[in-house]
């Protein structure tokens, strides 16, 4: 070979080389690209529900790729080219196969890539219920549930379904009454289903427990028949009166004395519509008062519990009544209240009991018992001291027994000490008025 030959020749081989080696193409992609391009995988859902569109995508795909897409058994609504959007609604499909091809940059087109996916029949279900009119709402501005329905009451109640219809479902109260129109798709949707309710006389409280039946997905849609569904937990059912009750610093009776206010509270079983409530109270010998026992602010008493502070004027002995208008007192449902309890069982009382008999006697054994006469319901209060010791004031008499008003009462007494003692008696009525302290009724124990 002449020099000039060799190097022709090494040129040749240089340039080849240098081709072979070099790591970017004129397309500028790297050159391990244009061998044939593979796919690593699809990633999306393994198995698809009937009617559900779910999203597919190349993994780890290259960006000047184009993709293609073939698709049977299910029906593609979008294409982005690495990725597609498919609608599993081809009827009676029960998979779908979906395969996807690549072409690089260079145009070299690789190997299709194909999955099954299996397509599971799913039956209609319920997602969501509600009334169309009858709502009330807090004083946050939160949905009060459990709206409950009087005698004649009717709202349309809706039922919202996971997939379309095509056989609208069958409505019927199975507990608490009442009766249902026959079902209409709600404004042209075939997954909202409305009816009309009406509510049945009777019953007093509870729920409205309706059975859904016979709802059947649109063919696109796996065409199942639902199974029997219970809603429970959207009507209440109240044919009932609202009871309330008085109280008065939480006691059902009291009686107090003048000047000391009262907590007066009326308490219902239910929830009342209302903020507060015009009450009158009177009594002879006292002038009336007309005023509002205002509702609790406290969550779980809202609506149930009203209460107003009433200071009782001076009125010997005066029973005050509370009244107040129970047709102005309805309940959610709308049921006049019963009459309330309790209105008449506040006493004023400033007048103080008088002890008209005591007597302290040794039985023997340790035992003591003692007796005293009251003119008013309430306790008799004692202390026995020695003989002869300072007579007590009225705080230091605690201990006590109960007394009815113009009986005598007794108490027995144990374990007393031998010796000589003074007893001293004094009368509390139940308004906390009291006697004066008698005198010292001297008792021996032997």
């Amino acid at each position: 070979m002449n020099q000039l030959n060799i190097k022709y020749f090494f040129t040749v081989v240089g340039l080849i080389v240098a081709i072979v080696s070099c790591e970017t193409t004129d397309y500028g992609v790297d050159i391990t690209e244009l061998t044939d391009p593979v796919i690593e995988g699809v990633l999306g859902t393994d198995t698809a529900v009937a009617g559900s569109t779910e999203t597919f995508t190349v993994e780890a795909f290259r960006e000047d790729s184009e993709f293609a897409w073939v698709v049977s058994g299910a029906n593609a609504v979008s294409n982005s080219g690495s990725s597609i959007d498919l609608t599993f609604d081809v009827v009676g499909a029960t998979s779908a196969t979906v395969s996807v091809t690549e072409t690089n940059v260079t145009g070299q087109v690789g190997q299709p890539l194909e999955i099954t996916v299996p397509i599971k029949l799913m039956e209609p279900a319920v997602v969501g219920d509600s009334l169309l009119t009858k709502i009330i709402t807090d004083k946050d501005g939160a949905t009060i549930d459990n709206i409950p329905f009087k005698d004649g009451d009717s709202d349309s109640v809706v039922i919202i379904f996971d997939k379309p219809l095509k056989v609208l479902p069958t409505l019927t109260a199975t507990a608490g009454g009442g009766a249902f129109t026959t079902p209409t798709f709600y404004k042209g949707s075939k997954t909202t289903v409305i009816s009309q309710y009406t509510a049945a006389s009777g019953g007093g409280n509870g729920a409205a427990i309706f059975q859904i039946t016979n709802a059947v997905a649109e063919d696109s849609h796996g065409g199942l028949t639902m199974d029997t569904t219970d809603v429970d937990d959207l009507i209440a059912i109240d044919n009932a009166a609202p009871i309330g009750a008085f109280t008065y610093n939480e006691e059902a009776v009291l009686y107090v004395q003048d000047s000391v206010p009262v907590v007066v509270t009326l308490t219902f079983n239910e929830v009342i519509a209302l903020e507060s409530i015009p009450f009158t109270a009177s009594g002879p010998g006292i002038p009336n008062v007309t005023d509002k026992l205002v509702g609790s602010t406290d969550e779980k008493e809202a609506g149930k519990v009203f209460e107003y502070v009433y200071t009782p004027p001076a009125a010997g002995v005066t029973v005050v009544t509370f009244t107040v208008d129970e047709t102005e007192t309805p309940d959610l449902a709308g049921n006049e209240a019963a009459p309330v309890i309790g209105g008449d069982k506040l006493t004023i009382d400033t007048e103080s009991p008088v002890l008209s008999f005591t007597s302290a006697t040794d039985a023997g054994s340790g035992k003591v018992d003692l007796a005293a006469q009251s003119s008013e319901d309430g306790e008799v209060r004692y202390l026995i001291l020695a003989s002869g010791a300072d007579a007590p004031e009225a705080s230091d008499l605690a201990v006590s027994f109960s007394t009815v008003g113009g009986f005598i009462a007794e108490e027995r007494l144990e374990f007393v000490e031998i010796g000589n003692y003074d007893v001293y008696f004094m009368a509390v009525d139940r308004a906390g008025n009291a006697s004066v302290i008698s005198a010292p009724v001297p008792l021996t124990v032997n």
